[in-house]
């Protein structure tokens, strides 16, 4: 038999055998069937359920990341409002002592009368600043509250009035109301950004502010170079030394100013641009921000790139980063540059202080030449040996600046390694966060490879099964048709039997009757007289007595077996072949006994069997 011969599997049911298995189904119920109708109702409501409860999980798989989501915003708004509370108390205090300052200083300068002008004029600009904000808040603070008044009449009017009444004019009241304000207040922002503009140009254009700009490298950038005047004019003994030490000055200048132009071509890409290449308010945006978030802060790095994304969401990390980094090397250079201009200060007027010390040793060794002719020599050592110190004192000077410089130079490297490893960091962290998710992406890729891989075993599995099962069927197929004709053969010759003893037995039957016939005289009325044993005891009992029943009845008889509900309905639904359904069941749990149970005889032994019928 091929695998796709389908016809050997058909199996050709007689009417006989189709009764026989009706037959069968009325008597044993469904309970006796071997395989079970497959119910797609209830599988489908099963189905249901499950992709309910699917759809459930992924729901609040969801919503947990949104929560997650949402705590993480409101954990970086939390440390927002700190951060933002303390700069406004530092800010207010800054402003506080800043108010303070002013007061002291303009105490002091009112009581001069050369500024008894300025004074008067800045009472007035002080006058009309008080008038102008009263005047803002008549023509635009005053209306809202106004508004805000005219909508809570408005509501408690509508909620007192019946709802059959027209409305239309007082909404339209209010409704005039409302965009009459908004105009109001988009001309005010607009005159206010106005006047925004044109004090920013005024401020940006005004002198002050290039004096100030001017004095952003640090109060040392305005000292003279060259030979100080003070230095020139002073005399000495001899030529030769003024011209070392005058000499010396020049040189000091010279080395600091090699020190700033070096320092200067190492920063050139930094100072091509004033503001990194960003537009002027969005650099000052970006000095704020870092200024609200103090270096000693946790997480401070996290929680400015955070600030930007919000406040600019057009700029990208990496934009944010590089500006960063420009801002520390610009910084630097004008921190650099500040101590290099406060070092040379400092040396220039160091020299200074050491030439007069010279010069009053120098005078008076050359008065003591002069009072001893003999000591000439002596004064031409002495120079030589203040030419030396001063030599050693350059030398000295010189490696203190190498010394500087070389601690700048580390400064820096150490500033691009700590970057430059942040940078590495972020990055390691952001492959490993790409590794685990093409990871995890691979892992359910095996996973359902394999699940398909198991689904195909199965199924081959389930089709060998099948096979071997059909052959197995068709052999028990065979194997019943035999024992059908084997069982109908049977019970043909046990039928046959039957009667060839039934026959022998009658023919026995008969010899015996023969031998045992009573030959007397026919009496028929004799069953129909008392016995002698009857009449003995008829003559001990009462016709009331010979009525009982010779013995006690404590059980139940067969008329009131026959008469209970129960027996009938039980009776009825054995006849159909229902005895063993469920609806069997059903219907002999609702039939009552003709009288209710006592109570004492209840028992909850046989509970579970009854259950599990």
């Amino acid at each position: 038999m091929s695998g796709r011969n389908f016809k050997a599997f058909v199996a050709r049911a007689r009417s006989t055998d189709e009764d026989a298995l009706a037959k069968k189904i009325l008597l044993l119920g469904q309970s006796g069937m071997k395989y079970k109708p497959v119910d797609y109702e209830k599988l489908y409501q099963i189905t249901q359920k499950k992709k309910i409860s699917a759809n459930n999980e992924l729901y609040k798989l969801s919503e947990f990341k949104k929560k997650k989501l949402e705590n993480k915003d409101r954990n970086l708004l939390t440390k927002h409002q700190q951060a933002w509370l303390e700069y406004y108390r530092y800010l207010d205090n800054e402003r506080k002592r800043v108010q303070i300052e002013v007061e002291i200083a303009w105490s002091d300068i009112s009581k001069d009368r050369a500024f008894a002008y300025y004074s008067k004029e800045t009472k007035r600009l002080m006058s009309d600043s008080i008038k102008s904000v009263q005047e803002f808040k008549d023509e635009f603070i005053s209306p809202i509250y106004t508004l805000n008044s005219n909508v809570k009449r408005c509501n408690e009017k509508l909620s007192n009035l019946s709802k059959n009444l027209d409305h239309a004019d007082l909404l339209e009241t209010l409704r005039k109301d409302i965009i009459r304000m908004k105009l109001l207040f988009k001309q005010a922002s607009e005159t206010l950004q106005h006047q925004q503009e044109m004090l920013e140009s005024e401020l940006k254009v005004s002198p002050t502010s290039s004096e100030v700009t001017n004095t952003v490298d640090g109060k040392y950038s305005s000292f003279d170079t060259g030979i100080p005047d003070e230095a020139a004019a002073m005399e000495w003994p001899s030529k030769k030394l003024k011209a070392a030490i005058l000499q010396e000055f020049l040189n000091l200048d010279n080395q600091y100013k090699e020190g700033l132009s070096r320092l200067k071509e190492q920063h050139q890409h930094v100072l091509k641009s004033k503001f990194g290449g960003w537009p002027e308010e969005t650099h000052m945006q970006f000095l704020m921000l870092r200024e609200q978030y103090p270096a000693t802060m946790q997480h401070r790095r996290k929680l400015i790139i955070d600030r930007f994304k919000r406040q600019l969401p057009e700029m990208s990390i990496l934009e944010i980063d590089k500006h960063e980094r420009w801002w520390i090397e610009y910084n630097g250079y004008h921190e650099r540059r500040t101590e290099l201009l406060q070092s040379w200060s400092r040396s220039r007027h160091e020299l200074l202080i050491k030439s007069k010390a010279l010069l009053a040793d120098a005078w008076m060794d050359n008065e003591s030449i002069k009072a001893k002719e003999m000591a000439i020599k002596q004064q031409e050592q002495l120079c030589q040996e203040l030419h030396q110190k001063i030599e050693i004192w350059r030398e000295q000077k010189l490696e203190l600046l190498k010394l500087e410089e070389e601690m700048a130079e580390k400064f820096r490297v150490q500033q691009a390694a700590k970057l430059a490893a942040e940078a590495e960091l972020e990055h390691k962290k952001r492959l490993a966060i790409k590794d685990k998710v093409t990871a995890y992406k691979k892992q359910l890729d095996l996973k359902h490879r394999e699940e398909e891989e198991a689904a195909e075993a199965r199924l081959a599995e389930l089709k060998s099964i099948l096979a071997e099962q059909a052959v197995k069927d068709k052999a028990r197929i065979e194997y019943r048709k035999e024992e059908h004709a084997r069982k109908l053969e049977d019970r043909r010759l046990a039928k046959e039997e039957a009667v060839r003893q039934e026959i022998e037995k009658e023919a026995r039957l008969e010899k015996l009757r023969q031998k045992v016939e009573v030959h007397v005289k026919d009496d028929p009325l004799r069953i129909l007289k008392p016995t002698q044993a009857y009449n003995a005891k008829a003559v001990y009992q009462t016709d009331q007595e010979a009525q009982n029943a010779m013995f006690s009845v404590y059980g139940y008889t067969d008329d009131k077996i026959l008469s209970d509900p129960r027996y009938k309905v039980e009776a009825a639904l054995r006849t159909a072949g229902l005895l063993k359904s469920d609806y069997a069941r059903l219907v002999l749990s609702t039939v009552a006994p003709p009288q209710p149970p006592r109570p004492d005889q209840d028992t909850t032994m046989f509970y579970p069997s009854f259950n599990s019928m």
